[in-house]
């Protein structure tokens, strides 16, 4: 036999100790022992024997993966970085294996093809962010004003100057924001918070009611912007 019980490849005969012995070198024995190394070989390659340690292969790339096909070398599969199992495409990444540990990270792109985990969390001194593997860009916001409301303007009042919110990130077009009013305590519901403009960096808003009040309050907005970061 080729193999022992274990797996492990094993010789018929030793010539070293067949020499020791004072064994004469036959030829029914040189066959015996070709034999098993051939029939060895054999088994690897039609897959009968299987590995029992592990097989590495190089690190390949996109145009030439380490493990592909006869007829299609450019087709397969390859490790781009440490960690990172990825496949390719007539000799094009085609992407990469999600799994726990890459689903949450830092999203990346290269000409519009996302390169890294799908989705990206953050936040700062100027609120929360997620980032998509598609390029969708959400941020949020909560912000304090103390201000009072007595600007005539129509047929309503507002504060005396616009308040600015800047993103937690930024956006790459203008995105379509969201200001909504925390009513504050002890007032009645004709408050109201009104978009004045937004940029790829920061929004700005003012606060409105129907009747003028002129005490200084704290009042409060929450903004949700939605946009493309790349």
């Amino acid at each position: 036999m080729a193999f022992n019980g274990s797996g492990v490849f094993e010789r018929l005969y030793s010539w070293v100790t067949d020499r020791d012995n004072g064994t004469k070198i036959l030829a029914s024995r040189m066959d015996a022992d070709t034999d098993g190394i051939v029939a060895g070989i054999n088994s690897i390659v039609n897959g009968t024997q299987p590995f029992i340690a592990p097989v590495r292969a190089s690190f390949g790339t996109a145009a030439s993966p380490s493990h592909s096909f006869t007829d299609d070398p450019d087709t397969g599969m390859y490790r781009p970085a440490a960690n990172e199992l990825a496949f390719s495409e007539g000799g094009v990444d085609r992407g990469r294996f999600y799994g726990r540990k890459n689903i949450l990270g830092t999203v990346s792109q290269a000409a519009g093809v996302p390169t890294g985990s799908i989705i990206e969390r953050g936040s700062n001194a100027n609120g929360d962010f997620a980032r998509f593997a598609d390029g969708t860009q959400i941020c949020t916001r909560t912000i304090t004003v103390n201000t009072a409301i007595a600007t005539a303007s129509g047929g309503v009042f507002t504060t005396s100057s616009t308040a600015s919110a800047t993103h937690a990130a930024s956006f790459v077009a203008f995105p379509v924001v969201s200001v909504q009013m925390e009513r504050p305590a002890a007032t009645g519901f004709d408050i109201m918070a009104v978009l004045e403009s937004a940029n790829t960096t920061v929004t700005t808003f003012r606060f409105a009611r129907i009747a003028s009040d002129g005490t200084a309050r704290d009042l409060t907005a929450r903004i949700i912007a939605i946009g493309r970061w790349f």
